[in-house]
């Protein structure tokens, strides 16, 4: 949510910046908003959003769990054995139960894909089990992430169209004739008598 508050004020801010300058807010909002519309597809149609890999289970008891900075929603812990932290975070399903049930001591199996060399990102998680039972099932969290990648993929698409609009808008703004007055500077003239 805070990344969609984030692009709201950027094409705000592009949009002041623009007025400001007053030719060109057109191409300032465009500036902003096509960049934004391409990383809200590439995050939507992304190959980690799309499908299901293989995975490989890591057991290990839990060493830290622990609340993450700034606004400690989301979940940061380590499993003994495993040399990064997992991220569980606070959009994904069934968050209060997992953050209760990941206490230091308890002994639990992450399922995560298998690492590709060089990999040195937190893992993706795809399913937690505790004991004989699994806490967060692999369709629960894909069924979020699907739903999560729709909506990014729209969000994209929205933005886009918008950039395409403002681009229209800058270039035919900029082939009017000269002695033709824009819309708002015909009107703030004064009628001689």
């Amino acid at each position: 949510m805070s990344g969609v508050l984030s692009v709201a004020a950027a094409c705000v801010a592009a949009f002041l910046i623009g007025a400001v300058a007053r030719r060109s807010w057109a191409l300032c909002a465009f500036l902003v908003c096509f960049p934004a519309a391409v990383l809200f597809l590439y995050a939507g149609l992304s190959p980690s959003m799309a499908g299901e890999p293989e995975l490989t289970a890591v057991r290990g008891r839990v060493i830290s769990a622990e609340a993450k900075p700034p606004m400690e929603e989301d979940l940061v812990f380590r499993l003994d054995g495993f040399d990064r932290e997992f991220e569980y975070l606070d959009w994904y399903p069934r968050s209060r139960e997992v953050r209760e049930a990941l206490q230091p001591g308890v002994v639990v199996t992450v399922w995560v894909p298998k690492d590709k060399p060089g990999a040195e990102t937190e893992p993706t998680i795809w399913r937690i089990d505790k004991g004989e039972g699994t806490i967060v099932s692999r369709e629960e969290l894909a069924d979020k992430r699907q739903s999560n990648a729709i909506g990014f993929a729209i969000m994209g698409c929205g933005l886009m169209i918008v950039s395409a609009l403002f681009l229209v808008y800058f270039l035919s703004y900029r082939k009017r004739p000269e002695g033709t007055a824009s819309p708002t500077e015909a009107t703030a003239q004064p009628v001689s008598q």
